[in-house]
């Protein structure tokens, strides 16, 4: 029986990944080949239901309320919501960020990788 693997990348890492020019050489078509390798993404895929689709901003805060609430510190953030924290893109976390909006990113995300991977698998039978 055909052995599928299946690599998952942030939208992020792909673009670093592609940016290296790693995604298109003839040497990872070669390696996707002889392990029968799927990489799979998650981001990127709509305005509102992204995965890590901006930096500090609603999207990555929210999923850090939903995988790891203990280390999101809104407190830090200025108060001032006319003051914009120093490095972030996206919608402000602090009008924005909940654990709600993260399940619903992770819910969209799951029912998409189940998708591809039925896919995927029933191509090998």
């Amino acid at each position: 029986m055909k052995k599928l693997q299946i690599l998952f990348l942030s939208f992020f890492m792909l673009q670093v990944l592609m940016a290296q020019k790693a995604m298109i050489t003839e040497e990872y078509r070669e390696f996707k080949e002889r392990y029968n390798l799927i990489v799979l993404t998650w981001g990127n895929d709509s305005a509102d239901l992204c995965l890590q689709c901006d930096h500090g901003g609603d999207n990555e805060t929210s999923f850090m309320m939903y995988a790891r609430p203990e280390l999101v510190i809104t407190e830090n953030l200025p108060k001032d919501k006319t003051v914009w924290p120093l490095g972030m893109l996206g919608k402000d976390p602090r009008t924005h960020a909940s654990k709600e909006y993260s399940k619903s990113i992770v819910d969209f995300e799951v029912e998409k990788m189940k998708t591809v991977i039925k896919s995927e698998l029933e191509k090998l039978h």
